[in-house]
């Protein structure tokens, strides 16, 4: 599956930038494919993908900074970090997975990341205080500390683990910082009845009508299937959908 991932990626990238990344051995992951010297394995091609997606809309050279809630272990960082070096990372979550995006991209990037030790000790999170990091871990309640010129927000499938509440307070922040652009990986129809804990499920509907009407698809209307895509943490094949939006 690897394989046909990456010649599928491959074929689509216009840029040929798949040949110039490769995937690391941090952390021992499985299932790496070795291809012309270069390392990949299956969630490195989801990254790559959606990378791909994002870029045939963006001009990626013109981006400085790209906050990414919900960032995992830092493997869209790492795509984005290793094509574009003008870009800054802010990569938001909750302990422990902070801890974790923090030391993976320390590893990838030793000397470059501005760690939570530091950015928790800051009452104002701007470029003055950022510098030269290429990487700013926090977590959510450091938000209102940020005061940085978001050129995108970047979500990919937390917020389906979120109350609506709470996601709306996300994107009232991601307004007041004026993001250019919004780029969402996302449930179609959110959990299953039963699976997530909401109240009410966190559908890809209910987003854009959060983000309403400051925010408008930059890609096709929802009901265009070509976007469904498979999430490589489960066996749902077709419930996950790319969104562009743009800031009206």
């Amino acid at each position: 599956m690897t394989r046909v991932l990456y010649n599928y990626a491959l074929a689509i990238d216009t840029a040929g930038s798949i040949r110039s990344l490769s995937d690391t051995r941090i952390g021992s992951p499985k299932h790496v494919v070795t291809i012309e010297g270069r390392y990949y394995t299956l969630p490195f091609l989801h990254f790559f993908l959606r990378y791909l997606f994002a870029a045939s809309a963006i001009d990626m050279e013109s981006l400085g900074f790209v906050w990414e809630l919900g960032p995992g272990y830092g493997g869209q960082a790492e795509i984005f970090l290793k094509l574009h070096p003008r870009v800054t990372y802010i990569a938001m979550d909750i302990p422990p997975m902070a801890y974790v995006t923090e030391r993976y991209l320390q590893a990838l990037f030793p000397g470059e990341v501005l760690g939570y030790a530091e950015t928790r000790e800051m009452e104002r999170i701007g470029q003055t205080e950022i510098g030269s990091h290429r990487v700013v871990i926090l977590c959510p309640w450091q938000t209102p500390q940020l005061d940085l010129p978001v050129d995108l927000f970047w979500n990919a499938a937390s917020f389906q683990e979120m109350e609506q509440n709470v996601v709306q307070n996300y994107l009232d922040w991601v307004d007041r910082l004026a993001a250019k652009r919004v780029l969402l990986y996302t449930s179609v129809t959110g959990h299953k009845p039963g699976a997530g804990g909401q109240v009410a499920p966190i559908t890809a509907q209910s987003i854009l009508e959060m983000l309403s009407p400051k925010y408008a698809l930059a890609n096709d209307p929802p009901s265009d299937s070509s976007r469904f895509v498979p999430d490589q943490w489960s066996d749902d094949l077709t419930g996950y959908e790319l969104l562009l939006l743009n800031r009206s």
